[in-house]
């Protein structure tokens, strides 16, 4: 979708990152906008259009189709500063930005470190394929924006089939070149592009039918996932559901057990690469945390806040344990089904919970 695509509902679901005013859109006379513009993540010849906040002190530019409500990317018209990125969450969005993207077999883009995370090998792929639809078990489709929220390259078949019943899906990154290629892959949806920070989304209270997020909240630093969570929650129109793939790492006490000490090792070198990013600060790196399933019950709407499994096994457990020679696909078919009948168990004790948290319907 481009500038031209969007319908006034469209901008009253934006707003503007810095002080949360409604944004109008802009797309003639952009110079005497953009004369003042010095931002050197853009030039003022790639601009296609301007989002203009009410009291016109910022303005946020769409480029390549992509919304770019990032402070970072703002163009203050007032002598007000643009705040800046922590360190954190800054090697986070080079990261991304700066990541290569390879091409899959049905023609999508998919992040080039993807490897590293998922098991591809033959014998494990229905096991695969299967987590990466379970997300739709839980949000039913039908609604009209369906928030994906730090949505990446969308590059996976089963990811573009979730959001097919709703009529836009509304994806949100912190990376630009991830939303440019996301905007390729969802051409038979329409989709609207935003490139700004989950712990303060640019969007209206009680505005998206249904609400994802995977794996990303474990990459936002520990003092803010709290904020992200409740952002998510705001967004959420009432009565929607809000789906949060996460990862429990060393409190998966499955993952402990069957890992003994592989899980002792990952431990230790995590700790040490944590280290190393104090010393070396200037190297790039993708930050990790993970919350214990105690943190969640703490947030305000704790009691309605349930884990049910994405996918229990892990990287490092499938390579272990499952092989083509030692009967490897009935072993993955048995797990699929354990993980099917009892979700709970396995989203407490297993590796990734798909985390459900309801927001109840205003009387």
């Amino acid at each position: 979708m481009s500038h031209r695509d969007l319908h006034p509902d469209d901008c009253a679901l934006l707003r503007c990152p810095l002080t949360h005013e409604s944004l109008s859109l802009h797309t003639h006379t952009l110079e005497r906008w953009l004369e003042r513009s010095s931002n050197p993540h853009y030039t003022p010849q790639q601009v296609e259009a301007l989002l203009v906040n009410a009291s016109q002190t910022f303005a946020w530019p769409i480029v390549q189709g992509v919304m770019l409500l990032l402070p970072v990317y703002g163009l203050p018209l007032a002598e007000q500063p643009l705040p800046d990125m922590s360190r954190d969450k800054a090697q986070v969005f080079a990261y991304y930005n700066d990541l290569n993207y390879i091409q899959t077999e049905d023609a999508q883009s998919l992040y080039a470190d993807t490897g590293q995370w998922v098991d591809y090998r033959p014998v494990a792929a229905d096991y695969i394929r299967r987590s990466f639809r379970r997300a739709g078990d839980y949000l039913t489709g039908g609604g009209r924006y369906y928030l994906d929220a730090a949505s990446g390259p969308i590059g996976l078949p089963e990811y573009l089939a979730l959001s097919r019943g709703d009529e836009v899906r509304v994806c949100v990154d912190l990376s630009f070149r991830a939303l440019v290629q996301a905007r390729a892959n969802l051409e038979q949806q329409r989709g609207l592009f935003v490139c700004a920070d989950l712990t303060n989304l640019p969007l209206a209270s009680n505005s998206c039918d249904a609400v994802l997020s995977q794996h990303t909240l474990y990459h936002i630093p520990a003092a803010e996932q709290r904020a992200a969570v409740l952002e998510l929650y705001r967004v959420a129109q009432p009565g929607a559901r809000v789906a949060i793939v996460y990862n429990w790492f060393h409190h998966a006490w499955l993952i402990n057990l069957l890992l003994g000490s592989v899980q002792v090792y990952r431990l230790l070198r995590f700790a040490a690469a944590r280290l190393y990013g104090r010393l070396r600060p200037e190297r790039k790196r993708l930050y990790f945390h993970v919350h214990g399933p105690s943190w969640w019950r703490r947030l305000p709407f704790g009691q309605r806040v349930q884990f049910v499994c994405w996918r229990s096994l892990n990287k490092y457990v499938l390579r272990l344990y499952v092989h083509k020679a030692l009967g490897g696909r009935r072993l993955v078919a048995w797990l699929m089904r354990l993980e099917d009948r009892y979700p709970h168990f396995f989203g407490r004790w297993g590796d990734y919970p798909l985390i459900l948290i309801d927001k109840p319907t205003e009387s």
